[in-house]
């Protein structure tokens, strides 16, 4: 099975396994009740504020390109079609890392519980840091992005609603080394002059909370124009409960996110999560407190080991959304490029079939710079599937400007 965390490490399965879930925040300090099983719709009390959300990985040295640029961004921003005119095509972006490895200090620090197993530790105070600096820098970042929809404004006119946000929530791991239980609980850093005990979950939901107020106030401080906050993202993509999931004695995040939920919402934001296919606790997003759900259908890398038809039928039984996933896999002269681009087709094709198409938002991970490299191909095949793609966003009947 394949999922966010290794493909946008070295697009292939055999990091999954190391990826197994995380479990949520709970925001009131004082609830240390596991949730539930037995809700299985998704909260959608409020229409979704966007419709097309990717998934843009950056904060980890490891990342080639390293920085989120205008030129980098541009593709992501518009789409010129083949006449000429040109479209706004995502309108949210999902800022997302996992992980921060091939640093100067030659350290490997994991924001995901599950991740690195076996080679790396558990991010802490100083790491978490370093991802809101990677995203809040000068002419990179949130910053380039504003500036891209800004220069396109200029020239196509204003988008009916602003480009939305959304900010990865790195998880407080329990032990500095996840699949140790031996391991130190305290040592992620000191909060208001507390050193944080991952042990106790008031500390997990104090965490979670205080990096929620540092993107809040940080984007209030860069006064951006063209780009507003939308929530946040739970980054580990199960949601393991004492009777479902892999290594819950290591996760026990179901303890915590239910009251981060609770707080990101009383701060007017919303609270996102995309697990992989038939995840534990994909069901339960209500019950978790997520404003909205993505599935992985995972066939793109897998075929039919994951058919479709019971993707589908997962997702429109659990009334969530489903996630595209594409990479560079895809390109002309790759191996099997043909047959991963009819896999891709596929997706457009099932999303109509089964009436997601026009009704529900959908997310789109693209690998670490796979639309980007689609866009600028000069491969007729490829080009001919960017366009088919565009076309898809843009004329969805879903989208403000269509309806």
């Amino acid at each position: 099975m394949m999922n966010h965390f290794s493909n946008g490490l070295i697009f292939c399965s055999v990091i999954f396994l190391t990826c197994f879930g995380c479990i949520g925040c709970d925001g009131k300090a004082q609830t240390d009740k596991p949730v539930s099983q037995g809700d299985t719709t998704v909260t959608k009390e409020a229409a979704c504020p966007f419709t097309d959300m990717v998934l843009c990985y950056g904060g980890s040295p490891h990342r080639t390109p390293y920085l989120w640029n205008k030129d980098r961004f541009s593709p992501y921003v518009t789409y010129t079609d083949e006449s000429g005119k040109e479209h706004w095509l995502f309108d949210a972006f999902l800022c997302i890392e996992f992980q921060s490895t091939d640093r100067a200090d030659g350290k490997k620090y994991s924001y995901c519980t599950g991740n690195l197993r076996g080679i790396g530790q558990s991010a802490g105070k100083a790491q978490w840091e370093e991802l809101l600096d990677y995203w809040f820098a000068d002419d990179s970042g949130l910053e380039a992005l504003d500036q891209t929809v800004g220069e396109a404004a200029e020239r196509i006119g204003q988008p009916l609603t602003k480009r939305q946000v959304v900010m990865v929530l790195p998880d407080p791991i329990l032990h500095l080394y996840y699949d140790d239980v031996s391991s130190s609980t305290v040592y992620w850093g000191e909060l208001n002059g507390k050193q944080m005990d991952f042990s106790i979950t008031a500390d997990r939901v104090a965490v979670y909370n205080w990096f929620v107020d540092q993107i809040m106030d940080r984007f209030e401080k860069a006064g951006y124009k063209n780009i507003e906050l939308a929530g946040f993202y739970k980054v580990s993509e199960d949601m393991a409960t004492p009777t479902d999931g892999w290594s819950y004695d290591m996760k026990k995040l179901d303890v915590v996110i239910p009251s981060v939920a609770k707080y990101v919402h009383s701060l007017n934001k919303k609270i996102y999560w995309i697990p992989y296919r038939a995840a534990a606790g994909y069901k339960l997003g209500s019950k978790f407190g997520f404003d909205y759900v993505w599935m992985q259908p995972n066939f793109y890398w897998h075929g039919d080991e994951y058919p479709m038809d019971d993707t589908f039928r997962m997702i429109t039984d659990a009334n969530i959304g489903m996630e595209f996933e594409m990479d560079s896999y895809l390109l002309e002269g790759g191996k099997d490029c043909d047959l991963y681009k009819m896999r891709f087709r596929k997706y457009m094709e099932y999303c109509k079939m089964y009436g997601l198409y026009g009704k529900t938002p959908f997310t789109y991970y693209i690998g670490q710079n796979g639309l980007y490299q689609l866009a600028k191909s000069s491969a007729e095949s490829d080009q001919k599937l960017y366009n088919e793609f565009c076309h898809f966003i843009i004329e969805d009947p879903l989208r403000p400007e269509n309806n």
